[in-house]
């Protein structure tokens, strides 16, 4: 018996429209995320910044990039409500006043206090935390906001939530391979579980505290029973 076909013409043709329509709605979301327009004031700075071989010498004959991905800055959390000098408020003219700092560090720290002036709230909190100690005590390789979340192509940190143990792992390699292989972390990377905690969501992310210390382990039960005092959520997983 040969099969019975009952589509017809007109209802594939409204099948099709139906799809058509789709695509169409996909394509627009898509042109709606894209970037916005950056001003004319970051424009006439990308005119020589998105130059990809513009760079300057550094006090210890180091040299530092100096380009901006006009695509990536655009696209960025930034590019759409900051002017270049918002951020570098020392450089209102051209030819730029000469500057020269002693390596890339000191580049670093000379520029991270610019995010205070927006992010106030969250630098007052850097301020109690272990990595400003160690940055008072002198060590320099303690992470600035910059070191942590970028400059120019800074997204939402919460976008991809596997991001932020990978943030932290380019200092904390030898906690993170550790965190891979225990269960939360098996559960994030393998798993792509994004009820899986991640760094910031036992030590907190600006006013990280030492976790040697007898105050951080007093308070370790009130930090697990965060997720696993949450009965609808350890129900999901029958703990």
């Amino acid at each position: 018996m040969k099969p019975q076909f009952t589509t017809t013409i007109g209802s594939l043709i409204e099948k099709l429209g139906v799809i058509a329509l789709s695509v169409a709605a996909i394509v627009l979301l898509c042109s709606n995320a894209r970037a916005a327009e950056v001003s004319q004031e970051v424009q006439a700075c990308l005119d020589c910044h998105s130059d990809s071989t513009m760079e300057m010498t550094l006090g210890d004959q180091s040299t530092l990039s100096v380009y901006v991905d006009p695509a990536q800055f655009s696209a960025s959390i930034h590019g759409d409500k900051l002017n270049c000098n918002d951020c570098h408020s020392d450089i209102t003219e051209y030819p730029h006043p000469e500057k020269t700092w002693k390596d890339r560090r000191a580049f670093t720290l000379a520029l991270y206090d610019s995010c205070k002036k927006c992010h106030f709230a969250n630098y007052t909190k850097t301020l109690e935390s272990v990595h400003y100690k160690l940055l008072s005590k002198g060590d320099t390789r303690a992470p600035v906001c910059v070191d942590c979340h970028g400059s120019h192509y800074i997204h939402q940190p919460n976008v991809t939530k596997v991001m932020v143990s990978q943030t932290c792992r380019s200092c904390h390699e030898g906690v993170y391979q550790t965190y891979s292989k225990s269960v939360h972390g098996n559960a994030l990377l393998v798993g792509k579980n994004s009820d899986a905690p991640v760094c910031t969501d036992c030590h907190r992310a600006h006013d990280i505290e030492d976790p040697r210390t007898a105050n951080f382990l007093a308070d370790s039960p009130d930090m697990c029973g965060k997720c696993h005092g949450n009965e609808k959520l350890m129900k999901k997983y029958g703990l």
